[in-house]
C-alpha cells in the first residue's frame, strides 16, 4: 500500500531524492509540508536556504519564524548514506492558523534580502494584494540586489563574521 506523501518524512523524501541522483556536486534543498492531521507545517532545510512562517496577529503586528540556515557558501558534500545519520540544518515544527504565509527560499533570496525586507512584501502586499504580488516583491527585490556590487547584502556579513571578505549580492 503507498503511503501518502503526508506520512512520509521530510528527511526521507530527501534521502530518497539524494539515492536517484546522478549528478555529483552540491546543492540546497527546503521543504514544508502541512499535516493533516494537526494544524501544523513541518519543514527541512539543508545547507543556506530556509523558510518564514509570517502571520499578523490581533494587535496587526508579524510574527515570523525567522530564517533557517547554515554556513555561508556551505560546499558540504553529501549522498544519501551520511544522509541518513546526518542531521539537516534545520527540521522543525510550527503551529499554523488561517491565513498564513509561508516563504520558501534558497541562496537567491536569503543570501541578497534581510528578513525585514522580505517581511516588507509581505506587509505591504498583503492586505491588497495576493500570494503572487507578495512572490513577485520578493523575486524582484532579490534580483535586483543580486546584481548591487555595493550592496552589504546578507551574505556578506556572514561571510564577514566568519572572515571572508565578500562585497555585494550574490
Amino acid at each position: 500500500k503507498a503511503k501518502a506523501l503526508t506520512e512520509i518524512s521530510l528527511k526521507n523524501i530527501l534521502v530518497e531524492a539524494v539515492k536517484k541522483t546522478k549528478s555529483i556536486g552540491t546543492s540546497t534543498f527546503v521543504a514544508v509540508k502541512i499535516s493533516e492531521k494537526d494544524p501544523e507545517i513541518q519543514g527541512l532545510n539543508l545547507g543556506d536556504s530556509g523558510y518564514m512562517l509570517l502571520r499578523k496577529n490581533e494587535e496587526g503586528s508579524l510574527y515570523y519564524s525567522g530564517q533557517k540556515s547554515s554556513n555561508t557558501n556551505s560546499t558540504t558534500r553529501t549522498n544519501a548514506d551520511q544522509l541518513q545519520t546526518a542531521t539537516p540544518s534545520a527540521e522543525f515544527s510550527h503551529a499554523v492558523q488561517n491565513h498564513d504565509y509561508i516563504v520558501l527560499g534558497t541562496d537567491g533570496v536569503y543570501d541578497n534580502l534581510t528578513n525585514e525586507m522580505i517581511m516588507d512584501c509581505f506587509t505591504t502586499n498583503s492586505k491588497d494584494y495576493g500570494v503572487q504580488e507578495i512572490s513577485k516583491c520578493i523575486g524582484e527585490k532579490s534580483f535586483k540586489f543580486s546584481q548591487d556590487k555595493n550592496w552589504d547584502s546578507p551574505f556578506a556579513k556572514n561571510a564577514k563574521a566568519i572572515g571572508k571578505y565578500y562585497k555585494g549580492g550574490k
